[in-house]
């Protein structure tokens, strides 16, 4: 796992794009969480040197977030209050994997000071970005568990509140790992 680097200026960018755009199609917040996945793909695609695919209107041109390495990372991130572990999962909406079309999925967790129990959950304060795991979505879909609404996941014992699939961050690839090797694959070019 990488801890990656932010300041409150991505975080004032990460809220003032959420505004502009609204609410994404099939979110399950509202909205509410957007902001955090948001400061998650900046800040991701700035660590790696990428390119965005928010244009300078703020305006989403494509179905993946951003490429770094000449590949398309889609970026799934999870909101909570403590550190991110090996055994923790990363998950993916059964209707988000049907319009994606990333070349990886980038698993980042958002730790956070506070949060409210309220329905959607409120989180504040962001204090740790950690980029977790990471793999393709053929690896992801061949060993992912599958989960229903309702479906208890985790030690931590959430109830799912859609379909999708989960894969712990320990059986994907590491991302220090993935970072090496994308080097050097470019600079064997």
């Amino acid at each position: 796992m990488i801890d990656l680097p932010f300041d409150e200026e991505d975080i004032e960018n990460a809220h003032e794009l959420s505004a502009k755009i609204g609410a994404l199609p099939g979110s399950h917040t509202g909205g509410i969480g957007q902001p955090a996945g948001l400061l998650a793909e900046a800040v991701l695609c700035e660590f790696l040197g990428g390119t965005s695919t928010v244009d300078s209107n703020r305006e989403f041109r494509s179905n993946f977030d951003f490429v770094a390495f000449d590949k398309r990372i889609e970026v799934k991130t999870k909101r909570r209050t403590c550190p991110p572990q090996p055994n923790y999962a990363g998950s993916i909406p059964t209707e988000q994997m049907d319009r994606q079309a990333a070349d990886f999925y980038a698993f980042v967790s958002i730790q956070f000071e506070q949060k409210e129990n309220s329905s959607p959950k409120i989180y504040r304060i962001p204090k740790k970005i950690t980029w977790c795991a990471i793999c393709d979505p053929r690896f992801f879909m061949t060993n992912a568990e599958r989960f229903k609404p309702g479906d208890e996941s985790g030690t931590a014992g959430y109830r799912q509140s859609r379909d999708g699939y989960s894969l712990n961050y320990a059986r994907m690839g590491q991302p220090q790992d993935w970072l090496d090797h994308m080097r050097l694959a470019r600079e064997n070019k």
